[in-house]
């Protein structure tokens, strides 16, 4: 499967942007107005407090785990080059708003009926609240999944080889999950194939949307940890491949990615390496545990973080229920 992220750059502000929208929306439905101040001033006023809090925030950070960091923080920018560490660092102040906010909803979900899926069935599947998914790891993270009907192309920043092949989803900065048009993501196969084809490809965007750079409840020395660790498999021996490329006996799709900056095409592989995992994590844990245990343990260990009981055979089990019941 091919799949897409979209490119996180102006992260911190687009996320603000976002917020700052959802924060005029409640203050038009209770009927104030911002005039005396202006809506810039007011925009500019709300920056300024939460670079301020977060400040206070970090401070309360234990010495210990600075120290920590910044050691961290020195490997780091020799494997992947400063901009992508400071990538992650805006990604927390992103984090620690987001968690202010306190905005833990579910994801809205429309679009697939256009090829025969009821997106009602799709609601049941992504759920983080029946045992089908981890918690919080879709509700407060995914604001919203859907299907466009037009084909889309993978990104250019991944190089020639891959910018040929059609992208089967993409994940935005803003937290959604697009589908897009292709020969797996079509009505023209079963409905049982199709269901699966599109949750194997959940999997996958959903490990974007919750890595050290977009998932709101890690600190910031645990998005270097986990960098760190993905950086190490990736150099590993033995690096992960995917069930389908073992399969097929094809190149790694990370392994694919090629960028003329070196440290920017490893921060690529990076998180594209640990969205294959969580993929397989998700959808064959059993042959992930089996064939590659450094990189599921690795995935498992900040699911557990959040979700001490998540048990992803049990997990798998439950939506292939939902999917039997979704077909009859």
């Amino acid at each position: 499967m091919n799949f897409e992220s979209f490119d996180n750059l102006d992260l911190e502000r687009k996320s603000r942007i976002e917020r700052y929208k959802r924060k005029i929306k409640r203050i038009a439905k209770i009927g104030l107005i911002v005039a005396t101040v202006g809506l810039g001033g007011y925009l500019a006023k709300e920056v300024h407090e939460n670079r301020e809090d977060y400040k206070k925030y970090y401070e309360t950070t234990p010495d210990e785990e600075k120290k920590k960091y910044e050691a961290l923080r020195n490997v780091l920018i020799e494997e992947i080059g400063e901009k992508n560490v400071e990538r992650m660092e805006a990604a927390d102040r992103v984090g620690f708003w987001e968690r202010e906010s306190g905005e833990n909803g579910s994801p809205e979900i429309n679009g697939f009926e256009r090829i025969g899926i009821s997106d009602e069935v799709l609601g049941k599947i992504w759920s983080d609240g029946n045992g089908a998914y981890p918690k919080k790891w879709i509700s407060g993270e995914i604001s919203r999944i859907y299907f466009l009907d037009r084909e889309e192309k993978l990104s250019g920043k991944y190089g020639e080889k891959l910018a040929k092949h059609q992208a089967d989803a993409a994940t935005s900065n803003t937290g959604e999950v697009i589908f897009y048009k292709n020969k797996i993501l079509s009505n023209n196969i079963p409905k049982e194939s199709l269901l699966e084809n599109i949750d194997g490809s959940f999997g996958h965007e959903m490990g974007h949307q919750n890595d050290w750079e977009t998932d709101k409840d890690l600190s910031l020395l645990e998005r270097a940890e986990l960098l760190k660790a993905i950086i190490d498999r990736m150099n590993s021996d033995r690096p992960f491949r995917s069930i389908m490329e073992e399969f097929y006996g094809s190149q790694s799709y990370h392994g694919s990615i090629i960028n003329e900056d070196k440290k920017a095409e490893r921060y690529l592989k990076a998180k594209e390496y640990w969205a294959q995992v969580c993929e397989d994590y998700f959808a064959v844990p059993t042959w992930l545990e089996d064939n590659y245990t450094e990189d599921y343990r690795i995935v498992d260990s900040y699911i557990k973080k959040v979700d001490n009981s998540f048990d992803p055979v049990r997990a798998e089990n439950q939506r292939d229920q939902i999917m039997k019941e979704g077909v009859n």
